[in-house]
């Protein structure tokens, strides 16, 4: 006989996810009694705790709970998916449920406001919470199955993520606007790579950047690496040097005030994906993929600008 239950290890996880038993007893509908007898019982088990209590503050999980978190929360969406199988279920307005999707830094501000709007307007009982970080931390958290699902270039995605591809890019040339290349309508990366180069900091953008120019025998002159896309754009606004992108903001001004020119590249390089991308271990619960399934539909027009 198993001796854990679906029920218990759902109100662990929610405890865990809102780090407070009266928030996750009020999103469950029960007792806050009765989430702590669930969570003690499976300290029980284990003998040994999953959560710290932390008066006035909540709860945190321990190392130990992390663990155990991972594989409770792989169970609950199989759970889920097998709820769905022969079901006539459809996914309408009406589905509750929270969901966690991650966003590549840099396509966050692009992508995620109006994004979050729409599944707002489409799916109003539908909690989102959303997580940015590289594409290490990205794909970190689909395999973990910390994150449902995630909007991010293909990149740093193996053999055990399914992904939908929404729109491609290719990369263009980000100039001063007082610059001698802003002049011209298109650029050689030839011509711009005479100046110094700025490039961001995340390993995996930067191999398929220097992979993209090695192909063409282009050695840049790396004069910054910036952390951040806004200050990638601020040092080339402040005649620091080039560089190379593919997001691309319609704000012609820095953070500073000072001007950026983007120009496209004369050279046949192949462009990327933005995509959304999905481990194939964990099926979608149906909050998560009515998600899926809205940004989908929806990404021509949410990416009608980028």
């Amino acid at each position: 006989m198993i001796p854990l239950s679906l029920k218990q290890l759902r109100y662990f996880a929610t405890a865990a996810e809102l780090s407070n038993l009266s928030k996750a007893a009020l999103k469950l509908h029960i007792s806050q009694p009765s989430i702590s007898m669930a969570i003690a019982a499976l300290e029980d088990y284990y003998a040994q705790p999953l959560l710290i209590r932390n008066p006035g503050t909540g709860v945190s999980t321990t190392p130990f709970g992390c663990e155990v978190l991972k594989k409770v929360t792989q169970l609950l969406h199989m759970a889920e998916q097998l709820s769905d199988v022969g079901s006539a279920k459809t996914i309408d307005a009406s589905v509750i449920g929270t969901i966690a999707i991650g966003c590549f830094s840099e396509l966050a501000a692009f992508f995620m406001p109006a994004a979050l709007r729409l599944l707002k307007q489409e799916y109003p009982h539908i909690n989102v919470t959303l997580k940015t970080g590289d594409f290490a931390q990205m794909s970190a958290g689909l395999s973990c199955g910390e994150l449902d699902f995630i909007v991010s270039y293909e990149l740093a995605l193996d053999q055990t993520v399914l992904i939908h591809r929404l729109k491609q890019v290719v990369p263009y040339a980000l100039l001063p606007a007082n610059h001698r290349l802003a002049a011209q309508r298109t650029i050689h990366l030839s011509e711009l790579l005479q100046e110094p180069l700025i490039m961001t900091d995340d390993a995996y953008s930067a191999e398929h950047l220097m992979h993209l120019l090695s192909g063409l025998n282009l050695t840049p002159k790396v004069a910054f690496v910036a952390p951040s896309f806004e200050l990638l754009r601020g040092l080339v606004a402040n005649q620091h040097g080039v560089a190379v992108a593919y997001s691309q903001t319609k704000n012609t001004h820095a953070y500073d005030g000072e001007r950026v020119v983007s120009r496209p590249l004369a050279d046949a390089i192949a462009g990327n994906f933005i995509v959304l991308a999905r481990c194939k271990t964990f099926a979608l619960t149906l909050p998560a993929k009515a998600a899926w399934q809205c940004l989908e539909k929806n990404s021509a027009g949410l990416l009608e600008r980028f």
